[in-house]
């Protein structure tokens, strides 16, 4: 996990719509982590809007919730690949 304090809107549209505003801790290619817990329940599919440090453009991605992770599930290949090259960068593996 590299170390990352996005802010992230998750939306969980079960019986409603509901948003929650996260700061995460880390991320990797597989999954973000927050240092709290998420709202929604685990297992549960939702949404994730987000951007990298010095990329303004958004990522959305499809997460299944964890108490404190969101772990992707649909994530663009484009978006997979940028969340690697930041990993990688953020590690010095690159």
């Amino acid at each position: 996990m590299a170390p990352a304090k996005l802010p992230v809107e998750l939306r969980w549209d079960r019986g409603g719509s509901h948003r929650a505003f996260r700061l995460s801790v880390a991320i990797d290619p597989d999954h973000i982590t927050f240092a709290r817990d998420l709202p929604f329940p685990d297992g549960e599919l939702a949404q994730a809007r987000f951007a990298l440090p010095g990329d303004p453009r958004t990522i959305t991605a499809q997460v299944e919730i964890q108490s404190r992770a969101a772990h992707f599930r649909a994530l663009a290949p484009a978006d997979r690949a940028r969340i690697a090259d930041y990993w990688k960068e953020r590690l010095g593996l690159s």
